[in-house]
């Protein structure tokens, strides 16, 4: 950002470059008036605390403190649980039976309900953001390597939870060449 703007009118550029991200990050897991709020809050922080955002960088930050206002909104509300339903309700292949599309969704549901909530966070940011290996790495406040590494191992633990819901032998079927194709 240049530096001859003032925090508000900062903040005001990235609220119009960063608000879709923001909010499809936090409505993959709100309801939407919680979703709402939560982006809200997101630009509210990131007024108080524009110095702070790092130059190059604003979209990871910005989701940064969206998982972070989120983690206590979940804590508050204890609501973690219902929206793991929101994870993958788009992963689910359209068309066909619809008794297949029912019975897959509840199966992701179940195997992201399995996962900590580690994995959820890092599966919720790139299912919801377009983000780079760095912009996800901002976001968790990790280095992008090490984001790319955790979204590796949450990957694999999702494909295992889902294929022990199938009672296939991992490694086998469908669900291991969809969740990698993402």
């Amino acid at each position: 950002m240049a530096t001859d703007l003032t925090a508000e009118q900062m903040v005001e550029e990235l609220f119009r470059q960063h608000l879709g991200a923001v909010y499809s990050y936090c409505r993959a897991q709100l309801d939407k008036a919680d979703a709402e709020d939560l982006t809200s809050d997101v630009f509210q922080v990131a007024l108080r605390r524009s110095a702070q955002i790092p130059p190059g960088a604003a979209k990871g930050w910005l989701l940064g403190v969206a998982r972070k206002l989120m983690a206590n909104h979940f804590r508050a509300n204890k609501r973690h649980r219902a929206a793991q339903y929101y994870l993958l309700a788009d992963a689910v292949p359209q068309g066909g039976d619809p008794a297949d599309t029912v019975t897959r969704a509840d199966l992701a549901k179940r195997a992201v309900a399995s996962l900590g909530q580690r994995d959820r966070a890092v599966l919720w940011l790139v299912a919801s953001s377009d983000l780079t290996g760095a912009e996800l790495g901002q976001a968790l406040g990790v280095s992008a390597k090490a984001a790319g590494v955790r979204l590796s191992r949450a990957r694999s633990r999702l494909v295992s939870a889902m294929e022990e819901g199938t009672g296939l032998p991992p490694g086998i079927g469908s669900v291991t060449q969809e969740v990698n194709a993402s």
